[in-house]
């Protein structure tokens, strides 16, 4: 894998129990994120998407947003972000 991905399996690996992502109370760390990404990696592949396929994401600013997006780089996908928002 050579994408962005990697700098969350590099951060995962070297700062684990370091908080990744925050909203309000709720904390993640860096290996909490990269086990939930890599668990929506898993279900992108289940569901028959494989590398190179692109993957349409509709989210506002949350903290699901970096998980998905992270999680289908892993999977090798090309990720395509619509920011309902915008």
């Amino acid at each position: 894998m050579t994408n962005l991905a990697t700098a969350l399996v590099d951060a995962a690996d070297q700062h684990a129990d370091r908080p990744a992502l925050r909203l309000d109370e709720h904390v993640l760390t860096y290996g909490e994120f990269f086990d939930t990404a890599r668990a929506v990696a898993g279900v992108l592949r289940a569901r028959g998407l494989e590398p190179g396929d692109r993957v349409g994401m509709v989210f506002p600013n949350v903290p699901a947003f970096p998980l998905a997006f992270y999680g289908a780089l892993l999977a090798g996908c090309a990720v395509v972000p619509m920011n309902p928002l915008l």
